[in-house]
């Protein structure tokens, strides 16, 4: 992984695994 990510960028990634997460769970 990079370390010059932006934290917004990693909080974007963050939220996109939790609705993707959460999705799951629905299905």
């Amino acid at each position: 992984m990079k370390k010059d990510l932006h934290p917004y960028s990693t909080s974007i990634m963050s939220l996109f695994l939790s609705l993707f997460l959460f999705f799951f769970l629905i299905l």
